[in-house]
């Protein structure tokens, strides 16, 4: 099956410099085409609304594709100290089904950078899974994901796995936000080494509320940067 789909389109890294005082800002914009994959229901729609400023308390489930005017991403450069921008062009909201798929392999191919969103309720239930239980479906999936990736994805530099819904996973309130994120890396090791474990790092977080969003949403940005 092959991976689902979302936000298909070419993203521009902007920086803007501005003395005390000064009337006109330095622009420096970077080409960075960012592709956004993963299951349903992995949050793709909300992280994508959350960077364009929209908040849904229960978004539905993206069925079609429908396409979406440019928008930016604010961010904050914590080593230069200067304001930058995320600039998504060509944006496409696409179903998270896995015929979604078809007619974007090129896109796919051409990506510089992917986020390969992960569910955390499926990673909590592969570690609870009995031994002689076999893995579940959804497990296999996102090693078979990170195959592809690994297959279709070779001119991005940058692979970006976010766990989300970690408000589901008792694990994130036992262990706290560090010990989790270590615990899950550790998980996702097997991932990891398919999609490359130099160009990949994981985030992890909720998308229960909209600050929680917020601040999963500034993780993924900044480990773009």
């Amino acid at each position: 099956m092959p991976l689902p789909l979302i936000a298909v389109g070419v993203a521009a890294l902007v920086s803007a410099v501005g003395a005390a005082g000064a009337a006109t800002r330095r622009y420096f914009r970077q080409p960075l085409g960012v592709m956004v994959v993963g299951q349903s229901l992995t949050g793709k729609t909300t992280l994508l609304n959350h960077w364009r400023g929209e908040w849904e308390d229960d978004p539905l489930r993206t069925l079609r594709s429908v396409r979406i005017a440019e928008f930016e991403v604010p961010t904050k450069d914590k080593v230069l100290g200067i304001e930058r921008y995320l600039v998504f062009q060509n944006v496409k909201d696409v179903s998270g089904l896995d015929e979604a798929m078809r007619g974007f392999l090129d896109e796919v191919k051409a990506a510089a950078a992917v986020v390969y969103l992960v569910n955390a309720v499926h990673l909590h239930e592969e570690e609870a899974r009995p031994a002689e239980q076999p893995h579940a479906a959804e497990w296999v999936r996102v090693l078979d994901d990170a195959g592809r990736i690994k297959r279709h994805c070779e001119k991005a530099g940058k692979v970006v796995i976010g766990v989300t819904h970690t408000d589901l996973d008792p694990r994130f309130a036992a262990l706290g936000p560090a010990a989790y994120l270590a615990a899950v890396t550790e998980q996702l090791a097997a991932v990891l080494s398919k999609t490359g474990a130099g160009r990949t790092s994981v985030v992890a977080g909720s998308l229960l509320t909209r600050d929680s969003a917020a601040e999963f949403a500034e993780a993924v940005v900044e480990t773009l940067l």
